[in-house]
């Protein structure tokens, strides 16, 4: 884990993190992604898709990010991604 640690640390402070999508958001999903979002510098949880997305924006929300935006396109996400916004989608 050192060496991933260190490859992550080093993404974070050159501003270029690994930037992940989540298919589900269900108990262990919410778990993952506040781990992610509040515990793992160098990676971003950028997307979440869940069949309802309600539950998508619950675990950012429970991991402390309250402005998602919702997509339905590739176009949608990919433009969310760039402006640096959180997307769920279902």
């Amino acid at each position: 884990m050192i060496i991933i640690d260190s490859a992550l640390k080093a993404r974070a402070e050159a501003g270029k993190p690994i930037r992940v999508g989540m298919i589900g958001s269900g108990f262990m999903g919410r778990g993952i992604a506040n781990q992610i979002i509040n515990s793992v510098p160098g990676m971003e949880l950028v997307a979440i898709a869940n069949r309802n997305v309600e539950k998508a924006q619950r675990a950012y929300n429970e991991a402390g990010i309250d402005n998602v935006q919702f997509v339905n396109s590739t176009t949608q996400l990919e433009d969310a991604i760039a402006s640096n916004n959180y997307a769920i989608t279902d």
